[in-house]
């Protein structure tokens, strides 16, 4: 059996990754300034988009693929090139996306018969849209897991239970640099957590909200002061937990900007070496477009799976 993978270009994993395993990109369209990007994560339009204008704080909005574009994928790509698809989307929560696909898989299914009969294939085609319950570096740890042991040759049973079983346990956290930039986008979206008081006096006192991403729910879980200071006790705070031993040998790191400066931060290079030494592989990566969108320029996001615990850091 072909098993294909396919996720929503939110999700945090790095440009070399996706080719090696063969992940399909359903593109997010970010529009600025009266003009439409398509986000298919490819790195060089992502750079130009953060330099031009994430950095001048132009506000950008996302607009989540629609169910025709995810039919349309389905009908002219996948149920040729694959027997089954896992379809991996940001979570449900925060964007209808995962809805979005869900119907386009029920209505694809009625219609995939003469295109699959065309390209030669005369056994039955299904699709699973999973629900990530996460965003961003979230997301891509399960996606790099369920590309992994696709890779390993695994069922589509095991795939399936091995997800329901990861997902509830990804604990994802998003470090903002830009307080201000980040309580517009939650403004824009009708989310009034992030006050224009609050983020006036976080950035005054240079206090970062360290949010969290967990089981389809979205919440500050810690205070942290300076941005270099929250970074490097976010990576040690991983890093801890690599050592302690984590459910899934996978970490995600995602940065809105160069990488080079994600590499720069302190505290990284002790959870790279971390990793390393307990045979975790760091996926690192340019944050997405849609997701650089949303948080700000400088951005920092961190994945891991792990059993239920607090924020101790």
């Amino acid at each position: 059996m072909r098993i294909g993978l396919v996720v929503d270009s939110s999700c945090d994993l790095p440009q070399a990754f996706i080719g090696q395993h063969g992940i399909v990109i359903l593109p997010i369209t970010v529009e600025v300034d009266g003009r439409a990007i398509v986000d298919t994560r490819d790195e060089d339009t992502t750079r130009q988009f953060c330099r031009e204008h994430l950095a001048a704080r132009r506000d950008a909005r996302t607009v989540p693929c629609s169910q025709a574009q995810v039919q349309e994928l389905i009908l002219t790509r996948l149920v040729r090139d694959f027997d089954y698809v896992f379809c991996i989307t940001i979570a449900s929560s925060r964007s209808p996306i995962h809805d979005n696909a869900q119907r386009a898989v029920a209505e694809a299914i009625l219609h995939h018969k003469a295109a699959r009969q065309q390209a030669g294939h005369t056994t039955p085609f299904a699709m699973r849209v999973v629900d990530s319950e996460n965003a961003f570096a979230g997301e891509g740890l399960i996606a790099a897991v369920a590309a992994q042991r696709i890779a390993q040759g695994a069922g589509m049973i095991a795939i399936r239970d091995e997800l329901r079983a990861l997902i509830p346990q990804v604990h994802a956290y998003m470090l903002p640099r830009d307080l201000q930039y980040l309580r517009m986008r939650a403004h824009a979206r009708g989310d009034r957590s992030v006050s224009w008081m609050r983020a006036a006096l976080g950035n005054a006192l240079d206090i970062k909200p360290l949010v969290k991403g967990y089981r389809n729910q979205t919440f500050p879980c810690a205070k942290l002061r300076n941005f270099d200071s929250g970074a490097e006790r976010l990576f040690n705070y991983a890093a801890r937990h690599v050592q302690n031993g984590l459910l899934a040998p996978v970490l995600t790191v995602c940065y809105a900007g160069e990488l080079k400066d994600l590499f720069s931060l302190p505290g990284y290079s002790h959870l790279a070496m971390t990793c390393a030494k307990h045979g975790v592989q760091l996926l690192s990566s340019m944050m997405s477009m849609s997701g650089a969108a949303n948080v700000g320029d400088g951005a920092l996001g961190l994945a891991f799976a792990d059993v239920e615990h607090e924020f101790d850091g």
